[in-house]
């Protein structure tokens, strides 16, 4: 291929993908501004999934029904992706963590948003005492059973039981005014 076809075609991939941008880049926002709670992130993935369409611009579907579903499905994805990573640095700074013999709770403001919700989570494990916490996370993290957790830490299957359901009814109050507070 000559320079000058080259150049026509890369010319023509550009104008497509400006059409797309300028067609589809509001949508995206607000899907992803919807499902995030905070702009700013949902600028930060938009932003995102627009260069990695630039960067693979001669795999884009034909079709605009086509178009928005895969965009769709990259925005859903990266937003997956940006909230299993802020998981992943939340479990991280718990585990660095010490819960002091205060058990200070993190303040946490009653219109939260999405993102927020991980910290509310956080901060109330914080605020139990810390055997519940620890079979709690053995259970629903580490996947053991109430059994397991009952053999390894030397206590009754019905103890763990009844500190995993005592913090499991604690979250879901919390989680459930939080949810409340959205609307």
């Amino acid at each position: 291929m000559s320079n000058v076809s080259q150049r026509v075609y890369d010319t023509d991939e550009e104008k497509r993908f400006d059409l797309l941008f300028r067609n589809t880049y509001s949508r995206v926002l607000a899907y992803l501004a919807k499902v995030s709670g905070q702009l700013e992130v949902a600028e930060d993935i938009a932003q995102n999934i627009y260069l990695q369409l630039w960067e693979k611009k001669t795999a884009l579907p034909l079709t605009e029904k086509e178009t928005l579903y895969y965009l769709f499905t990259i925005a859903r994805h990266h937003f997956y992706q940006h909230t299993q990573k802020l998981l992943k640095e939340q479990q991280e700074k718990m585990s660095f963590t010490v819960v002091n013999d205060k058990k200070e709770q993190l303040p946490v403001e009653p219109n939260s948003t999405f993102g927020e919700k991980e910290m509310m989570v956080a901060a109330t494990l914080a605020g139990i005492e810390p055997v519940k916490t620890k079979y709690f996370l053995l259970n629903k993290e580490k996947g053991l059973s109430y059994r397991k957790i009952a053999e390894q830490e030397g206590v009754s299957a019905k103890t763990v039981m009844r500190h995993v359901n005592s913090v499991s009814k604690i979250l879901r109050s919390k989680l459930t005014s939080l949810f409340f507070s959205l609307f």
